[in-house]
């Protein structure tokens, strides 16, 4: 878990590293199909890496279908895209938040 810090969103974080290997694959299939290719991203001291405008059409392009495929979300036992997953998780974070008792199903990836 992050550790609170001031203006920092550790919650989301939180929430953001379980679903980090569904976009670490995303990430490669992009790479290792072409669909970006690594001399389309540069790095500058000020601003870190960044993608050419069409590297970076592609890869958001990539990642809207990604979040529309199905998948079961085990804690509800449903069907539902990955976009729906993220917001049950969410929610069901937010159930345990308010109440310490509740447990938390994390989305176990295989």
């Amino acid at each position: 878990m992050h550790q609170a810090r001031w203006g920092r969103p550790s919650l989301a974080l939180d929430l953001m590293e379980e679903f980090r290997p569904l976009v670490d694959t995303m990430v490669l299939r992009c790479l290792s199909t072409g669909i970006v290719r690594a001399d389309e991203s540069g790095t500058g001291s000020d601003r870190g890496c960044r993608m050419n405008p069409r590297a970076r059409q592609a890869f958001l392009a990539a990642c809207e279908r990604r979040m529309l495929t199905l998948f079961t979300h085990e804690p509800s036992r449903r069907r539902v895209s990955y976009r729906v997953g993220v917001g049950l998780q969410a929610k069901a974070l937010a159930r345990t938040v308010l109440d310490p008792d509740r447990p938390y199903r994390p989305i176990g990836w295989k």
